[in-house]
């Protein structure tokens, strides 16, 4: 395993948090052990605007998990589009009280080397 270094290096600092809020235990490996995805070639910076949100998902995302998050580290607030790939968040209802969080990456999946089968 490579050091983590940059923005890695936070959100693997992290691991536990994400292991509280209720992260799969896939993504976990992923924080700890890293992801390699094969691309053909070097996605351009992007951002695409998140949808509006029902008042309950707007309301459980700036009530509850952006200030947590946020204090944990976790993520990072951005003035502004960069060169990172900032990819739409969405936070559907999951069963009754709770919600299922989910980051957007599909707009990657176009520089992404697919296996053959």
């Amino acid at each position: 395993m490579l050091p983590a270094v940059g923005l890695q290096a936070k959100v693997r600092s992290n691991l536990k948090f994400w292991a509280k809020c209720g992260a799969h235990r896939q993504l976990l490996r992923w924080i700890q052990h890293g992801v390699d995805i094969p691309f053909h070639s070097q996605p351009p910076p992007f951002h695409h605007s998140n949808p509006e949100w029902p008042l309950a998902e707007r309301s459980y995302w700036q009530e509850k998990l952006k200030p947590e998050y946020l204090s944990a580290g976790a993520i990072v607030q951005l003035a502004a589009p960069t060169s990172f790939c900032c990819s739409t968040y969405l936070t559907p209802k999951k069963g009754t009280t709770d919600f299922r969080h989910i980051v957007d990456l599909r707009p990657l999946n176009k520089y992404v080397i697919t296996p053959k089968c």
